[in-house]
């Protein structure tokens, strides 16, 4: 029984004496060899590599491109409305960015340029030919109907029944950043860059709007004017 018991012992007495000897049992042992972690820059390099997210304030993107294939754009250049669909001629161009949405009739080579919004939901809008809708632009015919009558003599008179349509000549030209609502523009018109054409008025053949112009409701532009 003796014997039997001491057996364990008699066999750790070798490691026992091995251990003594390298001194390990007296000393600590060494500290586990972990990787360096890396500085905060070091970090934000390998987001930048990786495309994690993270901090990238840093990022240089001057000399990035990106490049707009088309087919995998989803912006949709026109639009129907309720039923109504625009009708584009094959000779006209619409920006890939421009917007033509519902009732919309585009004569033959007319151009609609870039972030360009033209509106045909309530109310139809026809743009005769060889018209130049420039950028930023907003055609709107958004009301049904306006109160609105030709204002000639100045004193603002009003009727009902108008209609609430936008129609645009052939040969004008409408300046980046301006906006038509419900208003009628003669042929071989130009509104200046910013202008505001209210609902109800009427440019006359030939007539010049200003840069930064405001038409108010129902007046009349004579023609072959500034």
């Amino acid at each position: 029984m003796l014997r039997s018991a001491l057996a364990p012992l008699r066999r750790m007495a070798p490691l026992a004496g091995r251990r003594l000897a390298t001194g390990s049992l007296n000393e600590p042992s060494p500290p586990m060899h972990r990787p360096s972690r890396p500085d905060k820059s070091s970090r934000e390099n390998n987001v930048r590599l990786i495309g994690e997210h993270g901090d990238v304030h840093n990022m240089d993107i001057k000399n990035s491109t990106v490049t707009l294939h088309a087919g995998f754009c989803r912006h949709r250049t026109t639009l129907p409305f309720v039923g109504e669909y625009p009708c584009v001629s094959p000779e006209g161009f619409v920006a890939p960015n421009a917007t033509v949405v519902g009732d919309v009739e585009l004569g033959d080579k007319v151009l609609v340029w870039n972030g360009a919004v033209i509106r045909g939901d309530e109310a139809p809008v026809e743009i005769g030919a060889m018209t130049n809708v420039m950028e930023n632009v907003v055609i709107s015919a958004d009301c049904d109907r306006t109160d609105l009558s030709l204002d000639t003599d100045g004193t603002g008179g009003r009727v009902e029944g108008m209609a609430g349509s936008v129609k645009v000549g052939t040969w004008c030209t409408i300046g980046a950043n301006s906006v038509l609502r419900a208003c009628t523009l003669e042929h071989s018109v130009v509104i200046g860059e910013g202008s505001v054409v209210c609902e109800g008025s009427l440019i006359e053949a030939g007539a010049v709007v200003g840069p930064g112009s405001v038409v108010p409701p129902g007046r009349r532009g004579p023609g072959g004017q500034l």
